[in-house]
Protein backbone atom coordinates (compact mmCIF):
# COMPACT_ATOMS: atom_id res chain seq x y z
CA UNK A 1 0.00 0.00 0.00
CA UNK A 2 2.77 2.84 0.88
CA UNK A 3 4.79 1.89 -2.41
CA UNK A 4 1.38 2.42 -4.55
CA UNK A 5 0.84 5.71 -2.52
CA UNK A 6 4.31 6.65 -3.55
CA UNK A 7 3.55 6.38 -7.11
CA UNK A 8 1.29 8.73 -6.92
CA UNK A 9 3.04 11.23 -4.97
CA UNK A 10 5.07 12.03 -1.59
CA UNK A 11 4.16 10.96 1.91
CA UNK A 12 3.61 13.59 4.58
CA UNK A 13 6.61 15.90 5.08
CA UNK A 14 9.28 14.20 6.95
CA UNK A 15 7.47 10.69 6.79
CA UNK A 16 9.87 8.19 4.78
CA UNK A 17 8.99 4.76 3.39
CA UNK A 18 9.79 2.24 6.64
CA UNK A 19 8.34 5.07 8.83
CA UNK A 20 5.18 4.73 7.08
CA UNK A 21 5.11 1.36 6.48
CA UNK A 22 5.86 0.63 10.54
CA UNK A 23 2.36 3.39 11.10
CA UNK A 24 0.72 1.32 8.50
CA UNK A 25 1.43 -1.93 10.23
CA UNK A 26 0.63 -0.42 13.94
CA UNK A 27 -2.67 0.49 12.79
CA UNK A 28 -3.88 -2.17 10.82
CA UNK A 29 -3.06 -4.64 14.05
CA UNK A 30 -5.81 -6.73 15.02
CA UNK A 31 -5.41 -5.89 18.33
CA UNK A 32 -6.71 -2.44 17.26
CA UNK A 33 -10.18 -3.54 15.60
CA UNK A 34 -11.02 -6.03 18.35
CA UNK A 35 -11.01 -3.28 20.78
CA UNK A 36 -12.79 -0.87 19.01
CA UNK A 37 -14.96 -3.12 17.80
CA UNK A 38 -15.84 -5.72 19.48
CA UNK A 39 -14.86 -4.09 23.00
CA UNK A 40 -16.28 -0.81 22.67
CA UNK A 41 -19.05 -1.45 20.48
CA UNK A 42 -17.90 0.32 17.12
CA UNK A 43 -19.88 -0.43 14.20
CA UNK A 44 -16.93 -2.20 11.60
CA UNK A 45 -18.07 0.82 9.25
CA UNK A 46 -16.99 3.17 11.80
CA UNK A 47 -13.81 1.27 11.96
CA UNK A 48 -13.50 1.81 8.57
CA UNK A 49 -13.92 5.59 8.03
CA UNK A 50 -11.49 6.04 11.15
CA UNK A 51 -8.75 3.67 9.48
CA UNK A 52 -9.53 5.36 6.82
CA UNK A 53 -9.05 9.05 8.10
CA UNK A 54 -5.92 7.73 10.26
CA UNK A 55 -4.53 6.62 7.14
CA UNK A 56 -5.25 10.08 5.00
CA UNK A 57 -3.87 11.91 8.62
CA UNK A 58 -0.74 10.07 9.23
CA UNK A 59 0.73 8.90 5.65
CA UNK A 60 -0.69 11.68 3.21
CA UNK A 61 0.27 15.79 2.82
CA UNK A 62 -2.02 17.86 4.59
CA UNK A 63 -4.03 18.40 1.36
CA UNK A 64 -5.27 15.22 1.02
CA UNK A 65 -6.26 15.09 4.74
CA UNK A 66 -10.44 13.92 4.57
CA UNK A 67 -10.98 12.99 8.23
CA UNK A 68 -13.88 13.50 9.88
CA UNK A 69 -12.31 12.65 13.07
CA UNK A 70 -10.14 16.13 13.28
Amino acid sequence: MIDALLSKGPLKPGLDRDSAMALLWVFTASGIFRRLVRRRGWTSQHYEQWLAGTFCDQLLPARHTRSPYQ
